[in-house]
């Protein structure tokens, strides 16, 4: 999709990633991270401490089990790349 993708392990990783000196315009995180911070957390926090950032969520999960907060986008997987596609550019799109 001609994007640059730096992979965190975490979401204290992906912040830190963000606060440094590169640039970035989309947030693409799952809402299930695993151990340490829920990806609606890390979402949330990268709004606050970077309000030009773009963020797109992502899940597996039925919406029943999410606690995504109303408003977010959210990509529900299995999804295509012309999915991921659309949904980064809307999400770009909107911040702009």
């Amino acid at each position: 999709l001609g994007c640059s993708v730096t992979a965190c392990a975490n979401g204290e990783k992906a912040l830190e990633e963000l606060a440094g000196p590169s640039s970035f315009d989309l947030l693409l995180t799952d809402i299930a991270l695993g151990t340490g911070m829920r990806g609606t957390e890390l979402a949330e926090l990268a709004r606050q401490r970077f309000p030009g950032l773009s963020v797109l969520l992502m899940s597996g999960y039925a919406s029943a089990l999410l606690d995504a907060p109303t408003g977010w986008d959210l990509l529900r997987k299995p999804y295509t790349r012309a999915e991921l596609g659309r949904a980064m550019a809307r999400v770009l799109a909107a911040r702009a």
